[in-house]
């Protein structure tokens, strides 16, 4: 047991049974990092392209349908990017007694982090769902 402890505490993190590196959470940080640099930007270009842009060449109901979808995902995958901060310190920064907020914050966070890659997937879906109607109907006439 005194051997696991000097593991974990020295340069290893415990999770359940496993035993993972330490390099492990600097890739996952980096790889985490990435994604907020490239997706805050993007999501935000998106998003203000869909918000002014689009809104106003958005003639017909399915343009503006569309246009909504694209807003909410965008937002979506905005707030996603937003809340990797915190997954970030958690990985880089790991403490013995948990997490490193307030109980609050942690709920909070661990609420949306599970949430919105589901939103974000149910929009996507939608689209897909709706372009593969506008396609059939495209066909059939």
């Amino acid at each position: 047991r005194q051997m696991e402890d000097t593991l974990v505490t020295h340069n290893h993190s415990l999770t359940e049974d496993h035993i993972i590196p330490a390099y492990t959470n600097y890739a996952f940080a980096v790889v985490y990092v990435t994604c907020m640099i490239v997706g805050l930007p993007g999501n935000l270009i998106s998003l203000q392209y869909f918000i002014t842009c689009a809104r106003q060449t958005a003639t017909t109901g399915n343009k503006t349908f569309f246009n909504n979808l694209y807003i909410f995902t965008s937002l979506t995958d905005l707030v996603i990017c937003a809340t990797l901060p915190p997954v970030i310190v958690s990985f880089l920064y790991q403490r013995a007694d948990g997490w490193f907020a307030c109980a609050l914050f942690c709920q909070l966070w661990g609420v949306l982090w599970e949430i919105l890659p589901y939103i974000s997937v149910f929009f996507v879906g939608i689209m897909s769902i709706s372009r593969t109607v506008v396609l059939i109907n495209l066909f059939v006439s």
